[in-house]
């Protein structure tokens, strides 16, 4: 049988959403999965989730897979089969789409209806000359994103946003943008 760890303290909801997440796919596709972290905090989970399905409310959490620098066409193929299942759907981290010339960006928006995830950070595109990517995890506003287009994706797909930034004050920054362009 397969073995597979996982950071049960990582993710935006941890730790229930991630103990739940390994839960349903150990019972989805057979493997074995270690959670690692805090055990204390990791046992309250799954007393909740045996709590929840003893009294048939199962837990159906939704796994979703973040663009981070282009997908390969494989990757897109194993995605797509990911995507039949209803627990799993996309995340649109859009200063990493624009950071890598939004190379994903059909793919995606194929996959609108499993869009249920937004990273939001301004961002520009790659450097042609260098060749390298462009930047990201910026303020909001300071970019080169049409943060118009994509928060209204954002709301067309009923998605959950997080900010993400690389300081406090870029934090601040980004939620006043929000406020200003009434966002928020």
């Amino acid at each position: 049988m397969t073995r597979i760890a996982i950071d049960a303290m990582g993710g935006d909801n941890a730790p229930f959403e991630i103990v739940a997440g390994a839960v349903w796919a150990a019972a989805e596709y057979g493997v074995a999965i270690e959670l690692v972290g805090k055990q204390d905090r990791i046992e309250s989970c799954l007393e909740q989730i045996e709590n929840n399905v003893e009294n048939e409310n199962q837990i159906l959490p939704k796994v979703v897979i973040e663009n981070t620098d282009g997908w390969k066409d494989f990757e897109k193929v194993a995605i797509n089969k990911f995507l039949e299942n209803s627990n799993f759907g996309l995340t649109l981290d859009i200063g990493h789409s624009e950071s890598i010339g939004n190379i994903d960006e059909e793919f995606i928006l194929e996959n609108k209806n499993k869009l249920f995830h937004f990273h939001i950070h301004d961002g520009t595109l790659p450097d042609e000359k260098t060749k390298s990517y462009g930047k990201n995890h910026l303020t909001l506003g300071t970019g080169k994103i049409n943060l118009e287009e994509r928060l209204n994706l954002a709301k067309e797909c009923n998605g959950r946003c997080v900010i993400e930034t690389k300081t406090v004050d870029s934090l601040r920054k980004s939620v006043e943008w929000l406020k200003v362009n009434k966002y928020l």
